[in-house]
């Protein structure tokens, strides 16, 4: 029994380390939880995220493995976190800088005489120190460090290790791709220049076209905030709120002002409650940058209204696409079907076969039967096709209320910051008649990626 009153291989070990299997085997069937490195590619969302192989050894070496009292149950704690590749990667990543601690402490004979039950909190704070004598980037250390904490939480909690509090000494960074008209100092030499900042807003104040207005607005938001693109395309329809606080003038006596905030839902939250970062955040802005976040906003909030509209629409008959047509009909022909989502014949007539016709009736031109399907088959057939969760910003989920589109600050309808294809839905051209095809959600990179791809296209 070590001081800690926990046994090497106490039943709560090896109850954790048998989940981490069963987890790895479900998640990852091709992977050995035994073999010295494993392949998470098969967790990578797009081909864009870059999958590394994790390496269970030693910093310094890829062919030694770690003591398999520590890698053992560091292999469990890596599976059962969850998250994507790159998140097992920070994991890994730490865990091989704190057995460089663990080392430190129990010299040569680390490897034979290690056990959980004796893990200490010198052990992660040395850790932290030796990745600061390697002269690794603040930021990097402070996050191995943070996930070293996470990992003694985790094991304390499971009755695997003992229960420990660790803090890191490296202070958090500031995020070096947040830059804001109020800092100008902290843009770097490679970010715009006052230069390039008076060239957008120049095209902000001529911008005529609907692309043009489009992403001169976001990135006069993106200036005057700082956002994350993924912060961006989740605020609310009015982010911008005025609230009073108290504050000192330069003779020290307090008086309160008013401060604009503009209300975001943060990128890098901890959902999971306890110690974690909120996931909303009240960011206090300067007057400089209220001013151009207002004419920001409120560009964006005109050039989306049309499509707010549609999402309303659609959200008020979820799950269910019902045909907007003011005159209800039993039939819509080929005609109907074309106009009404906007696309060709030869993409009418393959909606016409997948349906399926039901018998065509002698009218129009020459005596041509007309062809036709029945609206309720229509209606079945567009509702199959939404994704009615993509009517969602923000997924309600643990306790979360949502926003969906229409609530959103941008909201885009289909190809509508494309510049050569027709937008899905058109604006309606009366009153009465709502053009509702499928609904494509706005995403940071149909955002990003567009002007590139137009330029490219010229």
């Amino acid at each position: 029994m070590s001081a800690h009153g926990l046994e090497p291989r106490s039943e709560a070990y090896l109850r954790f380390v048998e989940r981490g299997r069963r987890r790895l085997a479900s998640l990852l069937p091709t992977e050995r939880f035994e073999a010295l490195s494993w392949d998470p590619s098969g967790l990578t969302k797009t081909s864009a995220a870059r999958a590394q192989v994790l390496y269970f050894t030693p910093h310094g070496s890829l062919t030694e493995p770690l003591p398999w009292p520590f890698a053992e149950v560091v292999k469990a704690w890596v599976v059962l976190g969850g998250g994507t590749a790159s998140r097992w990667t920070q994991r890994v990543f730490a865990a091989r800088w704190l057995w460089r601690g663990v080392e430190q402490r129990l010299g040569a004979m680390a490897g034979s005489v290690f056990v959980w039950s004796d893990f200490r909190e010198e052990d992660v704070r040395v850790a932290e120190q030796l990745m600061l004598g390697e002269k690794l980037s603040l930021k990097t250390v402070n996050k191995a460090a943070t996930t070293m904490a996470d990992l003694v939480r985790d094991l304390a909690l499971a009755g695997v290790g003992p229960a420990i509090a660790y803090r890191p000494i490296t202070p958090r960074q500031g995020d070096t791709n947040n830059h804001r008209v109020d800092n100008p100092e902290g843009r770097g030499e490679n970010v715009l220049t006052d230069a390039a900042i008076s060239a957008l807003a120049d095209i902000f104040g001529r911008a005529e076209s609907h692309q043009d207005r489009f992403y001169s607005a976001v990135m006069g938001l993106l200036i005057a905030t700082g956002l994350r693109w993924n912060e961006l395309v989740t605020l609310p329809l009015d982010p911008l709120e005025e609230q009073e606080v108290e504050t000192r003038d330069v003779a020290g006596k307090s008086k309160r002002v008013r401060v604009t905030h503009l209300r975001r839902h943060k990128a890098k939250a901890k959902r999971g409650g306890g110690d974690g970062r909120p996931s909303t955040e009240m960011q206090p802005l300067t007057d400089q940058q209220a001013e151009l976040a207002r004419m920001a906003v409120a560009r964006l909030q005109e050039l989306c209204a049309e499509s707010r509209r549609v999402a309303a629409r659609l959200e008020e008959t979820a799950p269910r696409w019902v045909c907007p047509l003011s005159a209800r009909t039993r039939y819509l022909s080929l005609d109907a079907i074309a106009d009404l989502l906007e696309c060709s014949a030869s993409n009418g007539n393959v909606i016409l076969r997948e349906i399926g016709e039901v018998d065509p009736v002698d009218r129009g031109r020459r005596g041509r039967p007309a062809r036709r399907v029945a609206l309720e088959d229509f209606e079945t057939y567009m509702t199959a096709r939404q994704r009615w969760s993509d009517l969602w910003t923000i997924y309600p989920d643990a306790g979360r209320r949502g926003q969906r589109a229409s609530e959103s600050l941008l909201c885009l309808r289909l190809n509508e910051l494309h510049l050569t294809r027709a937008v899905l839905p058109a604006r309606s051209p009366t009153p009465v008649r709502c053009r509702l095809p499928l609904w494509s959600p706005t995403t940071a990179t149909a955002i990003a990626d567009r002007p590139a791809r137009a330029n490219s296209s010229s």
